[in-house]
């Protein structure tokens, strides 16, 4: 699974699978147990990575191998720098 600096270098951990549009998941994917990419049901993404692009983060922060955030830095522009970096660093 390939990891990435977040918006303080934290790492932040994400896959992408499948073919067409992009889709980006993020937690709950489908579920309580389903915290990381790893654990999500092959049928469940078999359902959508026939007809799209997935990317699935361990996110938000501090779920799965994503690193937990820094007190007071889960804000709306670090969410959204953070979404901005996986998007980038996944084509």
């Amino acid at each position: 699974m390939p990891t990435l600096a977040g918006v303080n270098g934290d790492p932040l951990h994400y896959d992408v699978r499948g073919v067409g549009p992009w889709v980006m998941l993020g937690y709950p994917f489908a579920g309580p147990g389903t915290e990381t990419v790893d654990a999500l049901p092959d049928a469940f993404l078999e359902r959508l990575t026939d007809r799209f692009r997935v990317i699935v983060v361990d996110y938000p922060r501090g779920v799965g191998r994503s690193a937990p955030p820094a007190p007071d830095a889960t804000t709306v522009d670090n969410v959204c720098a953070e979404m901005l970096l996986v998007a980038d660093a996944a084509g």
